[in-house]
């Protein structure tokens, strides 16, 4: 796990997600080691140094005063569906573990160790996840009450948007085309979606009353910014048996392109562009946790 942690003499709150491409693409550092996964014997690897850091703006982060942590997704359970086992999943004895339950599992052994480093408020930890990472960190966040913010960004079918009347990604796509994300039941709903006993906007529910954002882009489809939106919707009523504020009833789209809704549960924005986790998305992100993070106690409810 790369740790940044900001110079002060207070504890910081921390942020953890897992990335696509390896620790030493998230920041133009040449002191970040490469990952486990990556073959040191070629050079190829530093090719990518820094290549991905407009995804994670860590010196805005640490600025802030937010410690980030991020882990190489692969450690744990490579995005293959020959090889996905061959690392954290291979120490088990289940043929059902498959890759979104593995980078999850990593995340929270990422909490581990956030939960004991003295430079780290314990009580104050978010997950993130983009993509089919951010399906990982949905459900990381719903297993876990000790992450007290839950942030999804174009998590897509199966992570915050709904599997029924989904209209981009579907779970007869996910199945057919990632075998290796979800266990082999789940391929008998791949047409069937109705079918399914749950939905997406129950595990978000599960998340309450610990703080929600969902994050989206105008052209993704794909990840059907709607469908997960209309997820937050749902979800909003078991947020609201804790007698808090979430999304207005009336409001039944997301607010306009580049700007954000923010109450004391749950945030939520549409970014104009395509698939993606960028800067101005990190920037709706830090002012939501700004709320919660920054001189304030425990968010864990």
């Amino acid at each position: 796990m790369l740790l940044h942690i900001p110079k002060q003499k207070k504890k910081a709150p921390a942020v953890i997600g897992l990335n696509f491409r390896g620790n030493h693409t998230v920041l133009s550092d040449p002191e970040i080691m490469s990952s486990y996964a990556f073959d040191t014997s070629t050079k190829k690897w530093e090719e990518k140094r820094g290549s991905a850091a407009y995804r994670w703006n860590i010196e805005e982060c640490v600025t802030r005063g937010y410690a980030v942590a991020t882990i190489y997704s692969a450690d744990f359970a490579p995005d293959n569906k020959i090889t996905y086992a061959s690392r954290v999943v291979s120490l088990f004895d289940d043929p059902e573990f498959k890759a979104i339950g593995a980078w999850a599992f990593g995340l929270l052994r990422g909490v581990d160790y956030l939960m004991q480093d003295p430079a780290i408020d314990s009580n104050r930890i978010a997950v993130i996840g983009h993509s089919r990472l951010g399906k990982a960190a949905v459900w990381a966040g719903a297993n876990d009450k000790r992450i007290g913010l839950v942030i999804s960004n174009d998590s897509g079918n199966t992570g915050a948007s709904l599997s029924r009347g989904n209209h981009g990604e579907t779970v007869f796509t996910i199945n057919m085309g990632m075998p290796h994300w979800f266990c082999s039941e789940y391929r008998q709903f791949g047409k069937n979606e109705n079918a399914l006993p749950v939905d997406q906007h129950m595990l978000l529910a599960t998340i309450a009353p610990r703080k929600l954002y969902v994050g989206n882009a105008e052209d993704d489809l794909w990840a059907d910014p709607q469908g997960s939106f209309n997820s937050l919707r749902f979800a909003s009523k078991a947020f609201a048996l804790y007698d808090t504020d979430v999304l207005p009833e009336e409001m039944e789209v997301y607010p306009p392109i580049n700007t954000a809704y923010h109450c004391r549960t749950m945030g939520v924005h549409l970014r104009s562009g395509w698939h993606d986790i960028q800067k101005e998305d990190w920037v709706h992100y830090l002012q939501f946790m700004d709320q919660f993070f920054v001189g304030k106690e425990s968010t864990n409810g």
